[in-house]
């Protein structure tokens, strides 16, 4: 049998697509016929499930060779913190169950997005291995209820979104990337990875994007104070960055708008009564005046 690839706009790009929705078709119809209380306890659950699978990779094909060459521990650098989505699947059981209506906004938001990003974002490695290994089914299998999970919970209003809690979720994502930066920097100071990887721009922007993004990449150098700047070359341009810190400027001229978008769209209700009563209140100020 031949090896078969996930590649962006290939049939199985497209197949796969098809079959995840019409797996959160009929989780949703199941869902439906329960109560909140039993809906919630399957969707913790489905947190545990992603827990496992996570973990499970390492004894499966590519990570298991690791173990058999020399029980080299370096294999467990990829059941760490390494990205946006690792931290949320790892967290996952805690942050779904916490009573902290930021934590859960966090979650519902960030696991979401990255969840369905990395459905419809074929990267490397994944895009060079088989796609019928068990590490391919446990990627998909993880991001879909990353993404699912929150769409549920959601559409059965177990969490509600309130606007005026926007301010937080930039946050959030950044002490979500503060802890793949220590991540990053431990599995690096343990000999686990040879050179730090910039998951998530940690380092800075990508040295090798795509000519579409470039433009992109351009404008978040714009935003990078000089200070935070650690040289330039002879033309003026970015060479390195303050690890981390260099997104500071870029999560408030970026993150802030879209996080308060998220929310508006999310809670817009709430939104619309509040502006409403602001400008008949703004409105009876000037009667008086």
């Amino acid at each position: 049998m031949l090896t078969q690839y996930w590649e962006f706009g290939n049939m199985w790009y497209f197949t796969i697509i098809i079959l995840t929705a019409l797996v959160g078709i009929a989780l949703y119809h199941f869902l439906k016929q329960k109560e909140k209380e039993e809906i919630y306890k399957v969707l913790y659950k489905l947190t545990l499930v992603n827990l496992a699978f996570h973990f499970l990779r390492l004894i499966f094909p590519p990570y298991v060779y690791d173990f058999q060459n020399n029980n080299d521990l370096r294999v467990m650098r990829v059941v760490g913190f390494e990205n946006i989505c690792a931290v949320n699947t790892l967290l996952g059981p805690l942050l779904f169950k916490s009573k902290n209506k930021y934590v859960r906004d966090y979650y519902m938001i960030i696991a979401c997005v990255g969840g369905f990003v990395a459905l419809t974002i074929p990267v490397n490695p994944y895009t060079e291995r088989d796609l019928f290994s068990f590490d391919m089914l446990r990627y998909f299998v993880s991001h879909f209820l990353l993404f699912i999970i929150p769409i549920m919970t959601l559409l059965f209003n177990l969490h509600e979104f309130n606007y005026k809690r926007f301010w937080a979720l930039p946050i959030s994502f950044f002490l979500c990337l503060s802890l793949i930066y220590f991540n990053e920097n431990l599995t690096y100071d343990l000999g686990w990875v040879s050179e730090k990887r910039n998951f998530s721009l940690i380092y800075g922007p990508p040295e090798n994007m795509p000519e579409f993004f470039e433009p992109l990449k351009n404008f978040l150098v714009r935003l990078v104070p000089d200070n935070l700047k650690n040289y330039t070359d002879q033309h003026g341009n970015l060479v390195q960055v303050t690890p981390l810190l260099w997104l500071i400027n870029p999560f408030l001229c970026i993150m802030y708008p879209f996080s308060f978008i998220v929310y508006i769209i999310l809670d817009r209700n709430r939104f619309r009564k509040d502006t409403s009563n602001l400008w008949e209140k703004t409105k009876e100020k000037f009667r008086k005046a």
